[in-house]
């Protein structure tokens, strides 16, 4: 990560948050000041990537999906700023590879594990990844739930509109709270009440973990 364009872009991204919706952060005191963090939270609209990049207390990695790297210049600049890209609809793993080489280095990475934007603005079920690279690389998971961003800007409208939106982080589970049954959807659970939102029905059961 360059750290000359991730500062630059934490301000920008401040600056915007603040004028345009009035951005407030809470809990970010028991945010892990060292050492690899896993954060997850909900993932309600494209605002959520810049609005929990200039909310944590740290710099921070990012995966998504990698049809954003095509695109010109655009995919350069998030490569720059600590973007790992993953294929959602192909292979995963050298994704998810450069995530765990990043939470192995003692980096800070986030990810949204339900995989896409809300519809609905309920939490979807999360997809797997985040517990495979627990698996390879177990570190503490700070769930963090995103408000005001799905009324600010849904996945039905084509910009942004002004709206307050705040980030709520939580206490750190440990790799093995997570990881043991039943932790997982703990997690989920614990992500939705921080974003205030409902849990989305399961449409099918959980894809088993290798």
């Amino acid at each position: 990560m360059k750290g000359w364009v991730w500062w630059p872009s934490r301000l920008a991204a401040r600056l915007y948050f603040a004028l345009c919706h009035r951005r407030r952060v809470f809990g970010r005191e028991a945010f892990p000041r060292a050492g690899a963090v896993l954060v997850l939270g909900n993932h309600a609209s494209f605002l959520d990537p810049p609005l929990v990049g200039c909310s944590t207390p740290r710099m921070c990695y990012f995966l998504a999906r990698e049809s954003l790297a095509r695109i010109p210049l655009f995919g350069r600049y998030l490569r720059a700023i600590g973007v790992h890209f993953v294929d959602r609809d192909g292979s995963a793993r050298a994704g998810l590879a450069r995530a765990i080489e990043a939470l192995q280095a003692g980096e800070v990475l986030c990810m949204f594990p339900e995989g896409t934007r809300t519809r609905t603005g309920e939490i979807a079920e999360f997809r797997p990844g985040a517990l495979l690279i627990l698996k390879r690389a177990p570190v503490p998971v700070v769930p963090v739930g995103v408000r005001g961003t799905f009324q600010a800007w849904p996945r039905t409208r084509r910009l942004p509109r002004p709206g307050r939106c705040s980030v709520h982080f939580g206490a750190p589970m440990s790799a093995q709270e997570v990881l043991a049954p039943g932790g997982f959807d703990e997690l989920r659970r614990r992500v939705a009440e921080l974003a205030g939102v409902a849990l989305a029905p399961a449409a099918t059961a959980p894809e088993p973990v290798a």
